[in-house]
Order: C-alpha cells, then sequence, then structure tokens
C-alpha cells in the first residue's frame, strides 16, 4: 500500500499532521545458532521473535546468533544476538537493532556492534522497518 501525500505543506491543511512515508520492509531475516547448528530463513520480525524464543528455551534462557536482515530495497544489516532471559524476558530482535540504530544516533557508538547501520543510522529508524507495525 503507498503513502497518499497531500499536495502543500501540513500548514496549509490545518488540522492534518503530514503524512509518514511508508517504511522499506523486509525481504528476509536469516538466523544461525552455532551451538544447535540450527538457521532459519522468516520474513517478518513476530516470526524471527518466536524462532529465538523456540532456540533460546531450548538453551536453558540462553542465546547466540548470528542474524542478517535483508530488505525489500537491498540494503542489509548483520550482526551477533545474544539473550540471556531475566525473569520474564523473551527475545527480541526489534529491540536489538532499535538500540543500536538509536546508540549511533545520539553519538553513542555502535553498542551492539550492528554492520551495515553505521553510514544510514540517522535515517534508518525513519526509512526501514524494525518491526511488524510497519509491514503492509
Amino acid at each position: 500500500m503507498k503513502s497518499h501525500y497531500l499536495s502543500g505543506l501540513a500548514s496549509d491543511h490545518p488540522g492534518l499532521a503530514s503524512p509518514e512515508p511508508e517504511k522499506i520492509g523486509v525481504r528476509l531475516i536469516r538466523l544461525t545458532e552455532g551451538r544447535w547448528h540450527a538457521s532459519a530463513i522468516v520474513r517478518s520480525f513476530s516470526a524471527v521473535d518466536r524462532v529465538l524464543f523456540e532456540w533460546s528455551n531450548r538453551s536453558g534462557g540462553q542465546l547466540e546468533c548470528h542474524f542478517e536482515i535483508t530488505y525489500s530495497d537491498g540494503y542489509q544489516i548483520s550482526g551477533e544476538y545474544r539473550f540471556k532471559r531475566k525473569g520474564t524476558s523473551r527475545p527480541a530482535l526489534t529491540r536489538h537493532v532499535r538500540a543500536s540504530a538509536r546508540a549511533l544516533c545520539q553519538g553513542f557508538g555502535d553498542i551492539n556492534e550492528v554492520r551495515g547501520l553505521t553510514a544510514r543510522a540517522l535515517d534508518f529508524l525513519e526509512c526501514y522497518e524494525t518491526d511488524d507495525a510497519c509491514a503492509a
């Protein structure tokens, strides 16, 4: 579904907020877990989180895996995701990716060493899907 833009500025249309451009969606997310020699390819963040939850349960609440996210425009980010359950927490790749992008935007460096974010961190959160709420 394409975004529809009003002609003119939002200030020309009282009471209407500027529409947000449609975010670039995920083509696929590839996961590789070394300890169990498991891999998965999924097409949404909710699906990736289900896989991570299953893998963390199998390994007693701890998880280390490699991820690679490919967006529909070909842009890729990748890195390592580590999770250790504390209380009722659940693994979430979305939190990991957003935290990395926010840290870069705020000048803290890439706290999670996600490759591919450094060149585009300032607009990454605005332009690219980081959760399924953005999915069409």
